[in-house]
């Protein structure tokens, strides 16, 4: 790739020029900005695709990391509860990493947490529902 700088009286150009490309190597860096999944993140995935994705594998585990009382309420059926850390840790040493997990609260913010330390202790295919299950 080439790139062609402007020069013009004290060479502000090439300073806005490396500032731009600074710039854009730092985003490069920001999940979201890039279209391609980067290993070892969980895929944040609409109401559809949870659903979909849920359907199509085998040997799913569906997460629900909200409190007691809420997942007595309502919950997605065959989900089990994982209200805090060490829950969610006792269950996680009882499964295979290589398991797809599904995981939920009431509005992805309690999950987003227990994603990322599911990612964080080696599985692999970790799907977040977005905006919880407000959504479902």
């Amino acid at each position: 790739m080439k790139i062609a700088v402007a020069s013009g009286k004290g060479g502000s150009g090439k300073t806005i020029l490396a500032t731009n490309l600074a710039c854009f190597i730092f985003l490069l860096n920001f999940p979201g900005f890039t279209q391609e999944k980067q290993s070892g993140d969980f895929q944040e995935v609409d109401v559809h695709e949870f659903f979909i994705q849920m359907n199509l594998v085998e040997n799913e585990v569906l997460i629900d990391v909200r409190e007691y009382k809420e997942y007595r309420k309502v919950r997605i059926p065959h989900a089990i509860l994982a209200s805090n850390s060490s829950e969610l840790f006792r269950l996680a040493d009882n499964l295979d990493f290589e398991q797809p997990l599904f995981v939920y609260c009431d509005d992805s913010n309690r999950s987003t947490t227990a994603c990322a330390l599911l990612v964080e202790r080696g599985f692999e295919k970790v799907y977040l529902l977005r905006d919880g299950l407000i959504a479902w």
